[in-house]
């Protein structure tokens, strides 16, 4: 083969490959456009002012079921201080057929925190406090051991932020989005672009209090919290036992 031929080959299957690897970087912004498009369809930014506010209102102004609830003085099933409940969650990875499904309990208290009780598939406590992710542990003297992870402080944050209905501390990682459908939610999206490479966004909705929770995360996973709000007594002798500690 001629060195000129031979060359010419080499050049056309650079090009080629360099074609390729424009068009897949093409498919998958695309892609990831429409991902963001399709969960964040029908919600409004919400503003924010200079001191990071959104435009001075309370997150109750921000949720019209909050708004309407304070206003008309409809506080009989909805205290803000304290909230127990149980959880169904489901995690859809797109490499799975079926989605990975697990259920348990919470229990929150402002001078406590998010008390998060795994009941199946397997069982594991963890607490979401001001100190960040703790796993929790009863020593056989009826001590409790807590072990805090260095790297949980910011999804402590927000899980404190949906319970605390505290829209400064959503504020400090997301920006804000409210709908303009029935269904009352908002949309939180990343402040950080580098979060966008694990998280794309967070969905709550509810009508006086967060009743369903979804986090897009990176590469189409999505993981889907429903709560269900009971009475004190319903939780477990364990979730009672640190209720009470």
């Amino acid at each position: 083969m001629k060195p000129q031929r031979c060359k010419k080959m080499l050049l056309d299957r650079e090009a080629n490959f360099a074609t390729v690897l424009v068009m897949s970087a093409l498919v998958l912004l695309s892609r990831a456009s429409v991902a963001e498009e399709s969960w964040l369809d029908g919600f409004d930014p919400i503003p924010l002012n200079t001191s990071g506010d959104s435009e001075g209102q309370s997150i109750f102004q921000i949720w019209p079921g909050l708004a309407n609830n304070l206003e008309t003085n409809n506080l009989e099933t909805y205290n803000l201080e304290t909230q127990q409940g149980s959880f169904q969650q489901q995690k859809q990875v797109p490499i799975l057929q079926r989605a990975i499904e697990s259920t348990g309990e919470f229990y929150y208290k402002p001078e406590k925190g998010l008390y998060w009780h795994l009941l199946t598939p397997i069982v594991k406590t963890n607490l979401f406090s001001n100190a960040g992710l703790s796993e929790l542990e009863w020593r056989d003297d009826g001590t409790l051991a807590i072990k805090t992870k260095a790297s949980g402080q910011i999804i402590s944050d927000i899980m404190l932020a949906i319970f605390q209905q505290n829209e400064q501390r959503l504020t400090k990682h997301f920006r804000l989005h409210k709908n303009s459908g029935e269904q009352q939610c908002l949309a939180l999206t990343p402040q950080q672009q580098a979060w966008e490479t694990i998280l794309q966004g967070i969905q709550i909705c509810g009508t006086t209090r967060p009743t369903e929770i979804i986090f897009f995360e990176a590469h189409d996973v999505r993981t889907r919290l429903e709560l269900n709000y009971t009475d004190f007594n319903e939780l477990s002798e364990e979730a009672k036992r640190f209720a009470q500690h």
